[in-house]
């Protein structure tokens, strides 16, 4: 595994066409991380919340981050109104600073739109 350092992570508002590519990370998230601790059947109804969630996520006013590595999307988080709705980093780039950035740029975010306090939902 290489090293990444912060520097080498640049965070950016999603764009449309990322959308695939955020669904990939969310699912292969998902997939590594719960297989631990779910069935495939809870993963599977975890996937479908997900994505009916993400699919109309900014009709809500929500606003989603992306952190590339070398133009690769490895990470996306996503803010609505004082909620931190998600952070997904895809499994290959786990423990390498990616959520750190992407949580920064939701903090800063909320700072901008005055927000005093951030729940977040696990």
């Amino acid at each position: 595994m290489s090293q990444t350092h912060p520097q080498d992570i640049s965070v950016r508002i999603a764009q449309p066409k990322d959308r695939n590519q955020i669904f990939q990370i969310q699912i292969d998230a998902i997939h590594v991380i719960c297989s631990r601790d779910y069935n495939s059947e809870q993963i599977a109804a975890l996937l479908d919340d997900k994505q009916l969630q993400y699919s109309v996520g900014n009709e809500w006013g929500e606003v989603v981050f992306v952190a590339e590595i070398e133009d690769t999307i490895v990470g996306f988080s996503a803010l609505l109104r004082h909620r931190v709705s998600a952070v997904y980093v895809h499994p290959h780039y786990v423990r390498r600073g990616v959520g750190r950035q992407l949580l920064t740029a939701l903090e800063r975010e909320a700072v901008s739109r005055h927000v005093k306090r951030l729940a977040v939902m696990a």
